[in-house]
This record gives structure tokens, C-alpha cells and sequence, in this order.
């Protein structure tokens, strides 16, 4: 079973988004926010995560900038979560970051690209 890090400051998203990847056969481990998430990517080593970009305290640039300085998690996918569309190409651009998921995605598409890294 793969583990998946979501970590997002909105407590009811990410509840909703563990909750579905659970039913997806995922194990999902959540953190609510930059500090927590990156402490837990230390000690879990998830096969994925899910980061939010805006947070208050240590957003998702600055998760991935640690995150990706760090050997032991430099090689976890990582993965923006954003509703704003206009950071994206900036997002992209950020060593380490594996792609964006807009939080508007359809289901379809979050399921792709999870079933593709899981594979």
C-alpha cells in the first residue's frame, strides 16, 4: 500500500482528500501545515506528497525547498496543490517539484497521476 503525505492548512480539504485516498487503497498521513509536513516526510518517507502552496508559517515552495536539501526525502514525488491556476509556470520551475494538481482537478485526473506514480 503506498503513502501519500497530504499536507494543507484547510482542515475540511484535507479530510476529504484523505478520506477519498483511503477508499483508493492509499494510506494517507496528513499535516496541517509546512512544519508538520516536512517533519513527517523525515520520518515516514511517504511515496508521495501533496502539498499545499499557500500556508501560513512555511508554505509549499519553502516545504519543498527543505524537502528537496534533504537526501533522504530529495526523491519523494512532490506535488503542488493550488486552486490559484496563475503560479503554476512558477511552480513548475521550482527543483524537485514533480508537477501541480489543481484543487478543481476532476477525480479522473487526481486518480491518473496517483496511479501512475503508484505503479
Amino acid at each position: 500500500m503506498k503513502t501519500i503525505l497530504v499536507i494543507d492548512d484547510n482542515e475540511t480539504f484535507r479530510f476529504i482528500l484523505a478520506e477519498w485516498l483511503r477508499d483508493e487503497g492509499f494510506y494517507p498521513i496528513t499535516a496541517a501545515g509546512g512544519f508538520e509536513g516536512v517533519r513527517l516526510a523525515q520520518s515516514h518517507h511517504p511515496d508521495v506528497i501533496l502539498c499545499d502552496v499557500n500556508m501560513p508559517s512555511m508554505n509549499g515552495i519553502e516545504v519543498l525547498q527543505q524537502l528537496y536539501a534533504d537526501m533522504s526525502t530529495s526523491h519523494i514525488p512532490f506535488f503542488f496543490l493550488t486552486s490559484e491556476d496563475r503560479f503554476q509556470s512558477y511552480i513548475l520551475q521550482q527543483p524537485g517539484a514533480s508537477g501541480v494538481i489543481s484543487k478543481g482537478s476532476e477525480i479522473s485526473e487526481l486518480r491518473r497521476i496517483l496511479t501512475a506514480i503508484a505503479a
